[in-house]
């Protein structure tokens, strides 16, 4: 909503993140402009106790609420706005665990279910084998699998939904004169490179995603497979709407001239939930602090650990490697791992907001940590 990297907008976790006032948003450059904005949210992250609903004249919380019915309750919006300009933000919750799609989905998607299964015990299964103990491998490896399937099936009741979604707005004469993005938060891992879910990790599996757009100022039929950043859509938007406060936003438009990506240039991620497991031994470490940096030829995850270099994970990863058995390139290539790295630490250090417009500055911190609520 921002065009923010992390690290500028502080959103690094959601128990104690506050989108900052003064942060420019694309509800907020659309309200500035004279459209009416709406979002209906069915992930309870999404809450406005976190400003999360900065710049909406409304903001509607459907709470888990499958992706049909947000669109049935998003109608009377879509009916009510005429010749009206608008932004209607719909957070669908369809793909998401606990994986459990509809019964019209699962029959035509999933497998019967295996035997002794429960919901979740993909995840349970692995956190056990984690802890030490003894698992039936077997047993984990046939609840992931049906899992995955599952996921597919919660995947098509997301499409569904779309399709009820553009079926009303070309019943409302809205289709043709609106332009649409179609896009994913996360993927999810069914495990490649031993992980499962999303969030503990920055592998293709969680950040794959797809992104589509489509109406008035779109090149029709036209498809990319370079990958881009999701923090350039909300400026994509606003200057395909000729928005007068786009310029406000950060990022950049995807659709713009000179808009395909450039030799050399660097895509970054992170996460601040990251997780580490070592199947040989059996455990899981929770690393925290994880950042990836790709090229065209390279990806690097870096993972921090310890009091020094020697002991950081560095995982160099090439696009021609299987997923599910990736090879670690950085012993043969440790000057390339090395001038990565040091990118991801130049974008962190670029991109790092002034610490004084989160806090009432130092004095705030020495009195916190007068109190013991805050180390050095």
């Amino acid at each position: 909503m921002s065009g923010l990297d992390p690290l500028r907008h502080g959103f690094v976790n959601y128990n104690s993140s506050f989108l900052h006032y003064a942060d420019t948003t694309l509800a907020e450059v659309c309200r500035s402009a004279g459209l009416h904005t709406a979002a209906f949210i069915a992930n309870p992250i999404l809450s406005p106790g976190l400003n999360f609903d900065q710049g909406f004249d409304e903001y509607h919380e459907l709470h888990l609420a499958r992706g049909s019915e947000l669109i049935a309750q998003a109608r009377p919006f879509l009916e009510e706005r005429g010749d009206e300009r608008f932004l209607l933000y719909l957070h669908l919750f369809d793909p998401h665990r606990p994986y459990v799609p509809l019964a019209t989905d699962a029959a035509a998607l999933c497998d019967p279910k295996p035997p002794d299964y429960t919901v979740g015990d993909g995840v349970a299964l692995t956190r056990a084998l984690y802890g030490g103990e003894e698992v039936d491998e077997t047993r984990r490896q046939s609840a992931i699998a049906f899992e995955s399937q599952c996921y597919d099936a919660e995947v098509a009741g997301c499409d569904r939904a779309l399709d009820e979604l553009l079926q009303l707005l070309t019943e409302l004469s809205l289709r043709e004169r609106t332009v649409m993005v179609i896009t994913s938060d996360h993927g999810e891992a069914f495990g490649e490179h031993g992980r499962l879910g999303h969030s503990n990790g920055l592998y293709d599996s969680m950040l794959h995603v797809p992104l589509l757009f489509h109406g008035p100022g779109v090149p029709q039929g036209e498809r990319r497979s370079a990958s881009v950043e999701l923090k350039d859509v909300p400026r994509t938007l606003a200057e395909v709407a000729h928005l007068p406060g786009a310029g406000d936003l950060a990022g950049s438009n995807l659709l713009g001239a000179g808009s395909a990506p450039r030799d050399g240039e660097l895509l970054f991620s992170s996460t601040w939930l990251g997780q580490q497991p070592f199947p040989d031994e059996k455990r899981l470490e929770e690393v925290g602090r994880v950042f990836r940096v790709q090229s065209q030829d390279w990806t690097l995850v870096w993972t921090p650990r310890g009091d020094g270099e020697g002991d950081d994970l560095l995982e160099l990863i090439s696009p021609r490697d299987d997923p599910f058995h990736p090879i670690n390139h950085a012993a043969d290539h440790p000057e390339v791992a090395r001038r990565l790295r040091s990118a991801i630490v130049t974008w962190m250090t670029s991109t790092q907001r002034d610490r004084g417009t989160h806090l009432s500055g130092e004095g705030t911190l020495d009195f916190l940590r007068a109190l013991g609520y805050a180390g050095d």
